[in-house]
């Protein structure tokens, strides 16, 4: 299995997030399972283990990860999306099933491209199709190797995961 590197990442500042882009926000691409969110119109949307988050204001969120030295890649994908179909997404979930969905299981719904059962997939296909663009890190550096695992072993840690 390949690895997966974000390469150039610049300094995150909440400013360059642009209104209609959508990003996608990796929390610890290094450690073992990361988690990902998306956003768009500075709305943040999550799956969890003990729920989700819905509609957060990703300035809100940026000075958390700022103030908590949080380790996070943001990723803008080129591909239009409206919040109201992001809210639908997550909608139909109320929190993340180990052996049964995880935190990509919503944003997978999203993209008109195969299934992803981990997060590297997804930006595999991304990249693939060139919707990749401008990227982003918060405490890490320019380069950004994400952590590989398979679809066994998230499901095997989510299922040790305490709620």
């Amino acid at each position: 299995m390949l690895d997966f590197t974000f390469h150039n990442c610049q300094y995150f500042k909440s400013a360059f997030l642009e209104i209609g882009s959508v990003y996608l926000w990796i929390f610890n691409p290094t450690k073992f399972p990361p988690h990902i969110g998306i956003s768009t119109e500075q709305k943040y949307y999550s799956l969890k283990m003990n729920g989700k988050d819905e509609a957060i204001d990703t300035s809100t969120l940026f000075d958390f990860c700022e103030r908590e030295a949080k380790k996070l890649i943001v990723q803008e994908v080129k591909i239009s999306i409206s919040e109201e179909k992001i809210a639908n997404a997550f909608a139909k979930f109320q929190n993340v099933i180990p052996g049964e969905n995880s935190c990509l299981a919503p944003i997978n719904q999203l993209f008109n491209l195969p299934k992803s059962t981990i997060l590297k997939d997804l930006l595999d296909n991304l990249d693939n199709n060139k919707r990749l663009n401008r990227v982003f890190q918060l405490n890490l550096s320019n380069d950004v190797q994400l952590v590989t695992y398979t679809a066994q072993e998230l499901h095997e840690k989510l299922s040790k995961t305490n709620v």
